[in-house]
């Protein structure tokens, strides 16, 4: 009997020595947490306080160990962890409530709280287990960049632009700006058609551009800049400049973009307008028998467009200096062609002349050719260029 119950004994002590081992292990656990751990008794005493809960508090667990709980309480909070604890005896659990707190050295902070009830071996509730996470810096953050995204909202209304945040993860776009200037719809509607508002509303010409786009992205550092037609809810097309930033995870695949929609649409049409007149221009010009021209205020040729080599037999390169103009004209006519230039920029008054002169054409030719040209002056009244037309009246003088 004398072994076995030093048998039975040192059992229990092994037993005994695993759990205060165990006891030790989640104490040292406790200790090396980053979250305040702190328990207090039903009636609100502070009875355990981890190393941590002193850097965020500023108390030492000497100071604060049997003091009441409403010590951490801001003046405009008074009462509110016995308000907590109260629904912890009615068996409720609190997550992550977000509230202020004292530091002993005055400071309120912004904290997020997690009440959980401690219970006896019976499960009586016995304690309450209070864990909280300092998370001032994270609340400045998000005001900081709450105030700075308002800014910029306005920012972006205000100029008639607007800004997404769209992540491919969640399906989820974030819309903020001139929403209903630019797309007709209001931030309601827009917000429940999430990223199916552009896929549907994106004109089926340009969809094609927009993958090449996203192919590209990988090359470009994720920027991105295209020109699309976008429909708005009238029905009616608008341009629009789409710039932004995509990303990538560490495989290359997209999974998210930011950027900038801005309504081009009077630009853009302009630009076409151009475009269409500089086209009938190019037509007019190619189909015209003369050489229109235009010059600086010495006479340098700034374009020379039309039968130039026609006419010349030198191309518009070749001719784009004065001094080649010098070479090809006859050299009795040059003295007279000098006079005349001499004569439009020192007389205000001739701001219209017509010349006739020969040229040498590089086939060795002489050609007559007649120049009709007018003089363009600033606000001050000084030549700022010429412009006209050159004709080819060989057959006529013969």
């Amino acid at each position: 009997m004398i072994k076995r119950e030093g048998k039975w004994e040192h059992i229990e002590n092994s037993k005994h020595k695993k759990t205060e081992d165990k006891i030790q292990t989640l104490a040292n656990i406790v200790e090396s947490l980053d979250d305040a751990i702190i328990t207090t008794s039903l009636d609100g005493i502070i009875t355990s306080w981890n190393k941590c809960a002193e850097q965020v508090y500023g108390y030492s667990a000497k100071e604060i160990l049997g003091k009441p709980i409403s010590i951490l309480e801001p003046s405009i909070l008074v009462e509110e962890t016995k308000e907590l604890v109260e629904l912890i005896k009615q068996k409720d659990r609190i997550h992550h409530h977000e509230t202020l707190r004292l530091r002993k050295d005055g400071k309120i902070i912004n904290v997020s709280l997690t009440l959980s009830s401690i219970l006896d071996f019976s499960e009586n509730l016995i304690a309450v287990l209070v864990i909280a996470r300092d998370i001032t810096k994270s609340k400045k953050a998000e005001e900081k960049l709450k105030k700075s995204r308002e800014r910029y909202r306005i920012a972006t209304e205000q100029i008639g632009q607007m800004v997404y945040d769209y992540d491919s993860r969640t399906g989820k776009c974030i819309w903020e700006g001139a929403i209903e200037e630019v797309t007709g719809y209001s931030f309601e509607e827009l917000e429940k058609f999430g990223k199916d508002f552009w896929v549907n509303n994106i004109h089926c010409e340009d969809k094609n551009h927009l993958n090449e786009i996203s192919h590209n992205v990988k090359t470009t550092e994720g920027r991105f800049k295209e020109e699309l037609r976008l429909k708005r809810k009238d029905g009616t097309y608008i341009y629009i400049e789409n710039k932004g930033l995509s990303f990538m995870d560490h495989e290359g695949q997209f999974y998210g973009a930011i950027g900038i929609l801005k309504d081009i649409t009077s630009t853009k049409v302009a630009e076409i307008q151009l475009q269409e007149s500089e086209r009938k221009y190019r037509s007019f010009i190619q189909n015209f028998h003369g050489i229109a021209f235009q010059t600086d205020k010495n006479f340098v040729p700034i374009f020379l467009h039309g039968a130039v080599e026609e006419i010349t037999g030198y191309n518009e390169k070749d001719l784009m200096s004065l001094l080649k103009w010098k070479e090809i004209t006859h050299s009795d006519d040059l003295p007279f062609v000098s006079k005349e230039d001499k004569h439009i920029q020192n007389y205000p008054s001739a701001g219209y002349g017509e010349i006739e002169f020969r040229i040498k054409h590089k086939d060795r030719r002489t050609k007559w050719l007649n120049e009709i040209y007018q003089r363009v002056s600033g606000n001050n009244g000084k030549p700022e260029f010429y412009q006209g037309a050159i004709y080819d009246v060989t057959e006529k003088k013969r």
